[in-house]
């Protein structure tokens, strides 16, 4: 017979039901007669749901390795005697005659994976942090104040996705990111002057607007636009004759938008109002207001002549008005009884009176005073009130046979005196 060196011996395994040659080598330092029998095995391993991917039971020195089978999302534990019993080896046996015959089960545990979540501000409810590979689920919806979902990237790659289901057989630890849209709400801006607003603004009435720091709207009388969630606005007014504004403020956008009313105030000055160039009186009016017209009290015998230079509106400075009045041009109706020599007294009467009256004319016949016809004179209506009160009370007291006389001005007023 031949002799070899090295000495080849078999041993044939079935796995599954398949069969494969794993051969064992042993060095023998002597020439020995290649005459063997080979000892054949008969091992079934039961994968459980996992794979060998071509693996196979392999004897080296007296040690059995048996093959390490592969379950995604699960971890290999070891191998059973029964499918649901508890681990009765490793994958490495000492003496291959105990699993000889057999069928042995895989044995696993699930493995759990993570998942983390970047909401970008947002909140989120219900989400899971946990999941195995025998789970499906949905992600659910996050919610954030002023701003619109538009969806997850991430382990889903970096199209936004705003229903993402994860499947039934997916494994590893998973992130996403919640996606947004920011959403623009109403700021509306409208004057406010002395207390009324003015939906459309009104001329003269300016300010400024900025938005995030940027100015966006420079002199202008209105502004309203959409603006986004969060932004800062700031509103400044501009200086305007007669009105006082110190608006400078700055809000920030929130989800119902804003009404802002940049305002301004009327400032009041004094209106002094003179007669015949003394003080009469004074008013605090405000800027565009009417002014006032006083009413002047006077003497029943003097005439008013009205207020001057009134302006149509008060000003944004302080203003002087003058008024004037004079006295009233009156004149004397004096009479006597039409007695005897009644014309005669009369006579006298102008005469006497003369001295005292211009323009004095008469006598004449012209009236009666209670039934009794009188001899009259009148004085002409140059003379002014006072200087006819002057007169009047002497000429009656020097002329005893004055009886009645009367005082008549151009300004309606009148009065009798009787002696």
């Amino acid at each position: 017979m031949k002799k070899n060196k090295y000495i080849f011996i078999a041993i044939i395994l079935s796995i599954f039901c398949s069969l494969s040659v794993t051969f064992a080598y042993f060095k023998s330092s002597t020439d020995l007669l290649s005459a063997f029998k080979t000892k054949s095995y008969y091992i079934q391993l039961n994968g459980s749901g996992g794979t060998f991917n071509g693996e196979g039971v392999v004897i080296s020195n007296g040690t059995t390795t048996l093959p390490t089978p592969i379950k995604s999302g699960y971890t290999f534990l070891g191998y059973s005697n029964s499918s649901n019993g508890n681990i009765d080896y490793s994958i490495n046996i000492n003496n291959i005659n105990e699993i000889n015959d057999k069928e042995i089960y895989a044995k696993w545990q699930i493995n759990t994976y993570s998942i983390s979540y970047n909401l970008n501000g947002g909140t989120i409810s219900g989400q899971k942090t946990t999941y195995n590979v025998e789970e499906s689920f949905t992600l659910p919806t996050p919610s954030k104040t002023g701003h619109n979902f538009s969806g997850w990237t991430g382990s889903n790659g970096t199209t936004k996705q705003k229903t993402l289901t994860i499947p039934k057989g997916t494994t590893g630890n998973l992130n996403y990111t919640a996606n947004w849209d920011t959403n623009s709400y109403l700021v509306d801006i409208n004057p406010k002057i002395d207390g009324i607003t003015y939906n459309s603004g009104l001329s003269g009435y300016t300010f400024d607007v900025w938005v995030n720091g940027t100015l966006v709207a420079d002199n202008v009388i209105d502004w309203c636009q959409n603006v986004s969630y969060g932004s800062t606005v700031r509103v400044k007014t501009n200086a305007h004759d007669g009105m006082s504004t110190s608006y400078d403020e700055t809000i920030i956008v929130g989800t119902s938008g804003a009404n802002i009313s940049p305002s301004w105030i009327k400032n009041y000055y004094t209106a002094s109002y003179y007669i015949n160039g003394n003080l009469y009186t004074t008013s605090s009016v405000g800027y565009g207001d009417t002014l006032p017209v006083h009413a002047v009290s006077l003497n029943p015998w003097e005439v008013w002549d009205g207020w001057n230079n009134i302006p149509g509106s008060m000003p944004n400075s302080d203003v002087r008005i003058d008024g004037y009045y004079h006295e009233a041009n009156c004149y004397v109706w004096a009479g006597h009884p039409k007695a005897q020599n009644g014309y005669n007294i009369m006579t006298q009467v102008v005469i006497a009176a003369r001295n005292d009256f211009t323009g004095v004319t008469g006598p004449y016949e012209s009236t009666s005073i209670q039934g009794v016809a009188l001899w009259t004179m009148h004085t002409d209506s140059s003379l002014k009130y006072s200087q006819v009160m002057a007169k009047l009370p002497t000429s009656m007291n020097r002329y005893y046979w004055w009886s009645y006389a009367e005082v008549h001005c151009d300004n309606g007023y009148a009065f009798g005196y009787n002696k």
